[in-house]
């Protein structure tokens, strides 16, 4: 099993960056991670890294193989239980004042490491989810419900977490992934299909070649990235790894960047064909409809029965008014 390529976008970069440091990690072929991923019912991170032992947290009723119910704030585990502990977009929906508890208990069932994925506070995020919800808003007539939780709760300030990691003896790295601006223009084709899919196939397309372009979307500068990744190492060696790893990881170029906005400026002018075109067959069958049904009331008039319906009635009348 591996991540599939029509993975949403932001969903399989992320787990694509962690995927490649762990695997860098890795000191040979045949060393198995045990990984916690809190948070991660429905994630991808067995299909990202299917040869480690995966055992996923999160507070939904489910039985299935290696699925933990529990809170993140008391996980389950004893202290150094897991080799790595990651989270993908859990955070920003725990509540602000219970984070610096969901990270203690990540760093304290991790042995070697962790990785926490999240959209980090900025007033360009913070901009971003707002209208997107006014988008969905619009599309839907009720709010969001996840963008709700993230404006309700703030997005996560990663300055404390890393302080509190660094304060429990971890070395940290920081950085960042998903260009804000395309992040969200790409979220709004995605919140826009779920209304109007007549142009799906177009936004499928671009969700899978953004896969291939952007896998490893590292950003170094946080001040136009939607999110950030705190990586946390009990050694130098491996935070110096991380570095390493990040520096190397070259984000995908401007001109890359442009296209994706070109292909989105596609998709929006191929949905409005695709509607005018729907709108344009919907009145060809309804004015199709009108002209049988004109026919068939001109067949009906015409007949000898309505003529005969039409004189009984016409006497009827007569016989009425005498009476009256």
């Amino acid at each position: 099993m591996t991540l599939k390529l029509d993975t949403p976008f932001d969903q399989y970069t992320r787990q694509t960056i962690v995927a490649d440091l762990i695997n860098d990690l890795r000191e040979n072929d045949t060393t198995k991670f045990k990984i916690l991923d809190v948070g991660g019912y429905k994630g991808g991170t067995k299909a990202s890294l299917p040869n480690d032992l995966v055992t996923v947290v999160d507070i939904v009723d489910m039985e299935e193989k290696d699925y933990v119910k529990a809170s993140a704030l008391n996980l389950p585990f004893d202290d150094k239980s897991y080799d790595f502990v990651v989270s993908f977009d859990a955070l920003e929906h725990v509540q602000a004042k219970e984070r610096k508890a969901f990270v203690s208990e990540c760093l304290r069932v991790s042995n070697r490491g962790v990785i926490i994925c999240a959209p980090h506070n900025s007033p360009r995020n913070a901009l971003a989810e707002k209208n997107l919800n006014l988008l969905y808003k619009k599309i839907k007539n009720v709010p969001h419900r996840w963008l709700m939780e993230h404006i309700d709760n703030g997005l996560p300030e990663f300055s404390g977490l890393i302080q509190l990691a660094g304060k429990k003896g971890y070395h940290t790295v920081s950085a960042y992934s998903n260009d804000t601006d395309l992040w969200t223009l790409i979220q709004s084709g995605l919140l826009t299909n779920e209304e109007f899919p007549d142009a799906a196939p177009k936004l499928i397309a671009l969700n899978k070649k953004y896969n291939r372009t952007f896998n490893r979307d590292i950003l170094l500068d946080g001040s136009n990235a939607y999110r950030q990744i705190l990586f946390a190492f009990r050694s130098k060696k491996d935070a110096a790894a991380a570095t390493k790893y990040i520096h190397q990881s070259e984000a995908a170029s401007v001109l890359d960047r442009d296209r994706v906005v070109f292909e989105m400026v596609d998709y929006y002018v191929s949905l409005a064909e695709a509607i005018r075109n729907n709108q344009i067959d919907e009145n060809r069958q309804l004015k199709s409809q009108i002209e049988h049904l004109e026919r068939r009331i001109e067949d009906i008039t015409s007949s000898r029965s309505w003529k005969y319906a039409s004189k009984l009635s016409r006497a009827k009348a007569a016989i009425v008014k005498r009476r009256s």
